[in-house]
């Protein structure tokens, strides 16, 4: 059953503090976001209420896809009634008025109207008005069937009698006889006694069936107890993506004159360990709960569970962000054909995973149907988009480029904690050997920006203890004084004032992309006349830029180790982080001053040609990839700008005098 089209008239809202809605526009999934106080809880409390208030009057196929055939049934066996219920209808709504206002002669005139209405429907489709009564209740226990509230204290309750205070080990058994014991049934109405203790034989039954089936696999998967084992297996699977499975503890068969009688006990295990509810972290406990809350819906066989309407208010409770995207995932999944799933939320990780089309801003006690501006909006409200974006993408793009930093500065304590294709080479043995025996270093930070890794590199008093000199060079001047307090010796802000024949080492962290071509030359060239004669250049670059940059009219140019190879000289060293999320992300060249190349505009434009064609090649690889990857798309995006903004690069050269 699936909501089609919605009409919440000032009647059903008003009483709730709302403003009247209208769309036709619904998803299987229906979210409505809004921060607190917004009104989202108070209208899926008016969505629920006008499911519920479907009777005889109701044109259920406008209103609704997936309808059930008992439900249709109903309705197409009482239609030619429904003008007659429509003036029965009409006539009781106002006796009740009148009730309220008994001296209204308006009402009264109202009344002989309606009366005269219902006589006329009457004689042409004559019926017992009583019959109503019954055919509502019908239509309302089917509606019942096919919705379900999912309540936040519900699966408090049900999770609340599996948890255990005196147990380090929780079996599947223990847990569902505490629920048997504690959970309040007449409260939480729709799990059953019955249900709970099929749940609790379900194992020992699985043996006993083995055993009378005596290895006929076919006839065993065709008994009750193994489907129903299926069931829960496989929702298990779906919230928790672990395997659960049966073995046998203890078996008996004792003949008995003619007959055998059998018995046998079984036990679950997860992942093929002893089943230990302890074992799950507090995310996957709400998971599991979920999952036997479905298994034990789904032992009814009157609640169609996938042919439902679901109304969950606030599913991300007690739900850290990746557990609560893998819930609505799994429940959307679960319903996707013919049911819908119907949560209010406030969580920014289970929208930010919404199909726009599923989200509904709640604003002000004002419900908006999905737009252009509604996913902008409802992040505004969720987060405040103008306070709070731009320091949560800084966020996001620091931590790579942290990891870069810490890198290097590790390189300085330790040299062993880098990867590299020759550990024995004879140029990174110098390089080692200068960062942990100099002990009076000269270290230019080119492009320091507010001095992260010199912060990094304080921080390890043996390592700043070797260190004499620590320069740092950046064009912005706003950060002098901050990168002065922080213990620089020397700011530099102009090229031209780094002196020659000073530095042991120059590292340029994340910075050489963002230089523009026209400056390549000069920048290369006074930085390999300021190292001195055995020292070296260290350019580190995240290979995968987290954020889209434009930081001059032609473009970011990332190079990888054949372009810094083209561009420096052939005996550039390439070391990589250890750690595997960056080993092939992060790369730092290290090359000698006598091996750096005398940079020309012959060496850039091969250096840029080799930029291109080696993107031409990943954006070929990339789309013989036939997937939908969102880590894959962004990469493809990364080749396509690197291959045109190489291009633009060559031309501007070849422009040059």
């Amino acid at each position: 059953m699936r909501i089609k089209r919605l009409e919440l008239n000032e009647s059903d809202v008003e009483p709730l503090g709302l403003k009247s809605f209208y769309s036709t526009k619904f998803n299987t999934t229906i979210a409505l976001i809004g921060k607190n106080g917004s009104g989202k809880s108070r209208y899926l409390k008016a969505i629920e209420n006008k499911i519920r208030s479907i009777d005889l009057n109701s044109t259920i196929s406008e209103e609704f896809d997936f309808i059930s055939n008992p439900l249709l049934n109903i309705f197409s066996q009482n239609i030619k009634y429904r003008e007659v219920y429509s003036a029965h209808k009409e006539l009781q709504d106002l006796l009740v008025e009148k009730t309220i206002n008994p001296k209204s002669v308006d009402i009264d005139a109202k009344i002989r109207t309606s009366q005269a209405k219902l006589n006329r429907e009457h004689t042409k489709n004559p019926v017992n008005v009583d019959s109503f009564k019954i055919i509502n209740k019908n239509i309302s226990s089917e509606i019942n069937n096919r919705l379900k509230i999912i309540k936040p204290e519900d699966l408090r309750a049900l999770q609340q009698s599996f948890d255990s205070k005196d147990q380090t080990k929780v079996s599947f058994q223990s847990i569902v006889d505490s629920t048997l014991e504690n959970i309040e049934i007449e409260e939480f109405s729709m799990i059953t006694e019955s249900a709970l203790t099929y749940l609790q034989r379900l194992p020992h039954r699985l043996v006993i069936d083995d055993i009378e089936t005596r290895g006929d696999e076919k006839k065993f998967k065709s008994r009750v107890a193994y489907k129903r084992f299926e069931l829960l297996s496989s929702l298990i699977h779906e919230f928790l993506g672990k395997t659960l499975e049966w073995e046998s503890r203890s078996t008996n068969i004792v003949e008995q004159d003619d007959s055998f009688n059998i018995s046998g006990t079984g036990y679950w295990t997860i992942n093929k360990r002893e089943f230990n509810y302890e074992d799950f972290s507090s995310g996957e406990k709400v998971l599991f709960t979920y999952a036997i809350l479905l298994f034990l819906l789904n032992t009814n066989p009157k609640i169609k569970f996938k042919e439902s309407i679901i109304i969950i208010d606030e599913p991300e409770l007690n739900l850290h962000p990746k557990a609560q995207i893998k819930l609505i995932q799994t429940l959307e999944n679960l319903i996707k054909d013919e049911g819908q799933l119907i949560i209010a939320t406030h969580s920014l990780s289970i929208t930010a995973n919404l199909d726009y089309s599923s989200i509904f801003l709640v604003r002000d006690d004002t419900l908006h149907s999905p737009s252009s501006s509604v996913p902008f909006n409802a992040v505004d409200d969720l987060m405040g988009f103008e306070e709070h974006y731009n320091k949560i993408v800084e966020f996001l793009v620091s931590t790579p480029s942290w990891a870069m930093t810490n890198f290097m500065a590790q390189c300085f304590e330790d040299p062993e904690v880098f990867d590299t294709a020759n550990k024995n080479d004879p140029q990174l043995e110098i390089f080692k050997k200068l960062i942990l025996e100099n002990e009076q270093l000269n270290i230019l930070d080119y492009g320091c920006g507010k001095g992260r890794l010199l912060d990094r590199i304080k921080e390890s008093e043996n390592t700043w203890n070797r260190i004499q000199k620590y320069d740092c060079f950046d064009i912005d001047i706003n950060n002098n004084d901050l990168i002065l307090s922080k213990g620089a010796h020397l700011i530099i802000n102009e090229i031209e004032n780094i002196e020659d024949n000073k530095y042991d080492i120059i590292i340029i962290v994340n910075v050489l992309h963002e230089i523009h071509i026209e400056a390549w030359q000069e920048t290369l060239n006074t930085l390999k006349k300021a190292l001195k004669p055995e020292g070296f250049l260290a350019i580190i670059e995240d290979l995968q830029l987290p954020i889209g940059e434009l930081p001059n009219e032609l473009g970011f140019l990332l190079l990888g180790k054949e372009e810094l190879k083209t561009l420096l000289g052939n005996e550039i060293k390439f070391i990589n982080p250890s750690i595997d999320k960056y080993k092939d992300r992060i790369i730092c060249g290290i090359i000698s001053t006598n091996d750096i190349n005398s940079i020309d505009k012959k060496i850039l434009i091969s250096t840029l040609e080799k930029l291109k064609s080696n993107s031409l090649k990943e954006i070929i690889k990339y789309r013989e990839q036939n997937t939908k990857n969102l880590s894959l798309g962004r990469m493809y995006a990364l080749k396509a700008n690197s291959y045109v903004n190489s291009q633009l690069a060559i031309d501007f050269l070849k422009k040059q005098k």
